[in-house]
């Protein structure tokens, strides 16, 4: 695996800031800083969000975020996506054939259904060795793939923002591709139905009725990007979909062909506020 395990340990780190600064502020300085704590951050972090599995073989992949196991079961990495449009910026960097025949740990993402999704895939996360570093956190930090909220929350889904950042500070792998975080105005998104997306743009109204709530991001929703939330996918967010009105937002989600172009809310984590515009930064 050269030259995926050092990427492997710059994540590490990266989960290790978010785990360490949550429990500081909760009041809890037990661990230890240093490389140590490090370890024992994601350690903390493991347990927190993920249910271990066993140790297998990587046998296979199957070209995007799943990988067969020499005892049989096959493992999707939890909440990441691919944009179609995307895939070869993924595939040139041969990470996933370097994977091929390292002994893992297998964990399981907490709040994942226990017997695997609809394809009887676990969701969750592959620990690398030598230092079982996430393979989650990986991926994202070397720009392989992006956050698709899902299955985890709080610390567990924070950590895989920290670990985007990385890469889209760095320009790393997708974030190095013009275009990869699209315009709200773009009269084009209708085009693309179909593609997992993040787009950005200024809420121009907000619209309720009794079961769904829309974010539009133009003054003409039959032409203009919306996204959409029911009631029942938002109870117990603490964000109000209301008072983004004015805001200037990333959404991110799978991008259907409705007026122009629409992305259905899910999961509150799908929803950014921004305080500055960081398109083509």
């Amino acid at each position: 695996m050269k030259g995926f395990i050092p990427k492997a340990q710059r994540a590490l780190a990266c989960v290790a800031v978010v785990w360490l600064s949550i429990n500081v502020a909760a009041g809890d300085t037990t661990r230890p800083a240093g490389e140590d704590g490090v370890h024992d951050a994601q350690d903390g972090w493991g347990r927190a969000c993920y249910t271990p599995s066993g140790r297998a073989h990587i046998l296979a992949h199957d070209g995007g975020l799943s990988f067969t196991l020499d005892d049989g079961r096959e493992l999707r990495l939890a909440d990441l996506s691919l944009p179609h449009n995307q895939v070869s910026v993924s595939d040139e960097a041969g990470w996933r054939e370097q994977l091929i025949g390292q002994n893992v740990g297998v964990y399981q993402s907490v709040g994942a259904a226990e017997n695997g999704d609809r394809y009887g895939r676990l969701i969750g996360d592959l620990r690398l060795p030598p230092h079982s570093n996430s393979l989650l956190a990986t991926v994202l930090s070397e720009g392989l793939a992006l956050v698709d909220p899902a299955h985890m929350s709080g610390v567990c889904v924070d950590a895989l923002f920290v670990a985007e950042g990385e890469a889209e500070s760095g320009r790393r792998g997708l974030w190095s591709t013009p275009n990869l975080v699209r315009d709200a105005d773009d009269g084009g998104l209708a085009d693309e139905a179909g593609i997992y997306v993040i787009v950005e743009g200024l809420v121009k109204s907000v619209g309720e009725t009794s079961q769904t709530t829309y974010l539009n991001f133009g003054d003409e929703y039959r032409t203009d990007f919306t996204a959409l939330a029911r009631r029942g996918d938002t109870k117990g967010w603490t964000l109000s979909l209301p008072s983004l009105k004015g805001e200037r937002v990333r959404l991110r989600g799978v991008l259907e062909a409705w007026n122009g172009g629409m992305i259905r809310l899910e999961h509150q984590r799908q929803v950014e506020v921004l305080q500055a515009p960081r398109l083509g930064r």
